[in-house]
């Protein structure tokens, strides 16, 4: 499947590029609701090494099948997905959708770190060759645990009347 966005075909082939990884979430500000330009952006670092390599290699193999499929005359390929940090990030364009997550509350996404996500990687008519995020899964054990466990507290210990302060 060939994508097509303002009349640009891409080079590259979403199912041939696409990856799923245990990541560690950074910056989520913009996950669920887009930026002032309508992009929707997140950083992230892989939680494993193992991760970490495939998402390495998966950008390499973009840059290629890029040259492969590209013309003489197209623009020299920029990677777009990682900052000078180390982190990895996700763009999304407005031309795509938003990324799918587990969650609808962007405050639990912010809360919580640890995710599963399915990315792969697009290009752009200029040449730069982002990385999309299609599915994000945020962990929640931690947040259920702790919310049995209050229930728990608040059943063995009721406050008492004289501790209420109207």
């Amino acid at each position: 499947m060939i994508m097509i966005t303002e009349n640009y075909q891409a080079k590259l082939d979403p199912y041939s590029t696409q990856l799923s990884l245990e990541v560690l979430l950074e910056d989520t500000k913009y996950i669920a609701t887009p930026n002032y330009a309508g992009d929707y952006y997140f950083t992230f670092a892989p939680a494993t090494t193992g991760d970490h390599q495939r998402l390495a290699e998966m950008g390499e193999q973009s840059l290629m099948e890029y040259l492969r499929y590209s013309d003489p005359w197209d623009k020299e390929p920029k990677p777009c997905w990682e900052l000078k940090s180390g982190l990895f990030y996700c763009k999304q364009p407005k031309q795509f959708c938003a990324p799918k997550l587990n969650l609808e509350d962007e405050r639990y996404i912010q809360m919580y770190n640890q995710a599963s996500i399915k990315v792969h990687f697009h290009d752009t008519k200029d040449g730069r060759i982002y990385l999309t995020c299609d599915y994000c899964d945020v962990y929640l054990e931690d947040f259920e645990a702790l919310d049995k466990e209050r229930e728990e507290y608040w059943a063995n210990h009721p406050p008492s009347p004289d501790g209420i302060d109207f």
